[in-house]
């Protein structure tokens, strides 16, 4: 009888071992739920973190252009712009557009409620070099302005060709910028003209293109600030009934100054489209334009000819203006 309860006594001893061996190794660790949700809400915390921080780095960048303290990317030196640009060359023009700022449109009241009309203007500068760049601008299927320079090889085919494509043509007219090493190119208004010969210059540039709906200046932030030369130029502009877009290259310009008392139609440009080339800026650029179309019921957006993504992102973009309700129009048409 003893050796019977002795034997019951080691199994259960056994069993109960047994239990205990396989309840340690079942059992896992477990982290209290309150240190889960700290971890959750820790991994949370650095996503989000993570996303404002790019979203204060892209803020800042379009700030920054804002300010105008951005210039056109991968800018090259600036070297005398010639009249011998050759056919089917892909190359950028040596003197750029002097400063690639965003300066938003001066005189225009931004309301928190939006304009009941939605209208886009996009502006093509630097077109005269050759006719390769200008292609693909002229087959959108939407309105555009083609700013034409004068006194290149292809200024005369330039403009020709962007009125049988039904484009509205408008004189692309040089103007000295504050740096003094910028070459504005040929035809261009100097400081050191008087403000007749300023006019002599721009009547020049106009008989060579052609018949034009308005004009902008290329470069010019030293011109546009002299109220006497703007003055002659816009008196021009009231003469044919043609329209003056001032291209902002910058903030202390005097156009409007120089328009008072004159009939004469004078616009500002919103935005530079192709600060940088890269298709996503481009993209961004056009939609805050739209952005301003809704508040202000109108932005005029200027790109360049020579941009190689610019006219395939107005493309790929076009559908969805539409549907959003912009129209896309040219300012001889407001």
């Amino acid at each position: 009888m003893l050796a019977f309860l002795c034997g019951i006594l080691v199994i259960c001893t056994g069993m109960l071992s047994f239990f205990i061996i396989f309840g340690q190794n079942k059992i896992e660790p477990q982290i209290p739920a309150n240190q889960q949700n700290e971890n959750k809400n820790l991994s949370s915390i650095k996503l989000e973190t993570e996303k404002s921080e790019t979203a204060v780095a892209k803020e800042k960048t379009r700030l920054h252009v804002q300010n105008g303290e951005m210039t056109i990317e991968n800018q090259k030196p600036n070297t005398t712009e010639t009249t011998t640009a050759i056919e089917n060359s892909a190359k950028i023009p040596d003197s750029l557009q002097e400063n690639g700022s965003i300066i938003p449109v001066s005189g225009i009241k931004e309301t928190e409620t939006p304009a009941t009309a939605k209208r886009l203007v996009f502006v093509i500068d630097d077109a005269g070099h050759n006719l390769t760049q200008l292609e693909p601008f002229l087959e959108l299927p939407f309105p555009v302005t083609i700013a034409v320079l004068p006194m290149l090889s292809y200024s005369v085919q330039t403009a020709q060709l962007t009125n049988q494509h039904g484009k509205e043509l408008i004189l692309h007219q040089p103007m000295q910028a504050q740096k003094a090493s910028i070459d504005p190119g040929p035809g261009a208004i100097k400081p050191t003209m008087t403000p007749e010969e300023a006019a002599a210059v721009v009547r020049q540039n106009l008989t060579a293109v052609g018949s034009v709906s308005g004009i902008n200046n290329h470069e010019g932030s030293l011109i546009t600030e002299n109220a006497d030369i703007m003055k002659a130029v816009l008196e021009i502009c009231a003469q044919k009934d043609i329209y003056f877009l001032d291209s902002r290259t910058t903030s202390n310009s005097m156009v409007k100054t120089a328009a008072q008392n004159l009939s004469v139609k004078i616009w500002e440009r919103s935005v530079f489209l192709d600060n940088s080339q890269n298709k996503d800026d481009i993209t961004q650029s056009v939609r805050y334009g739209m952005e301003l179309a809704e508040r202000n019921g109108i932005a005029i957006m200027i790109g360049h000819v020579w941009s190689d993504n610019l006219a395939q992102t107005l493309l790929d973009l076009y559908p969805d203006m539409v549907l959003q309700g912009f129209e896309i129009t040219t300012l001889s048409q407001l």
